[in-house]
């Protein structure tokens, strides 16, 4: 699955800025369920996954590291944490967002083992 999966007015080609992507109540992006019929009701990518899988190939999802600006600018809670997304979000010289390292941690570079799990729990499994 290519980027966009999570902006309900994706096209073929660029991105639309400001889009109105989908979130979850601690800014995890979601599958747009207007593009993805099966990921409603909180089902994620789980039965789209599994109808892939019956046909024998292998289901891939392109994430980007980093906080969704939507959730930085709602300052939502970062699961699992006691943090919000504004107070770990780091804006670099390109308008990116990334993750503030705390801690001694490089949270910059990469999701933690235990973010991962969280967001593939997220995106393959029904609420």
């Amino acid at each position: 699955m290519d980027i966009a999966w999570y902006d309900p007015t994706a096209r073929s080609h660029g991105y639309n800025e400001n889009a109105p992507i989908v979130l979850d109540d601690y800014g995890r992006q979601l599958p747009a369920p207007l593009r993805f019929p099966s990921s409603a009701s909180g089902a994620g990518f789980g039965p789209l996954a599994a109808k892939v899988h019956e046909l024998g190939l292998r289901f891939g999802l392109h994430i980007m590291r980093g906080i969704p600006r939507p959730a930085v600018e709602l300052d939502l809670p970062v699961f699992g944490t006691q943090w919000t997304a504004r107070e770990i979000a780091d804006s670099c010289a390109l308008g990116h967002i990334g993750i503030r390292a705390e801690r001694g941690e490089d949270r910059s570079s990469r999701l933690s083992s235990d973010e991962q799990k969280t967001l593939l729990t997220l995106w393959t499994t029904a609420s």
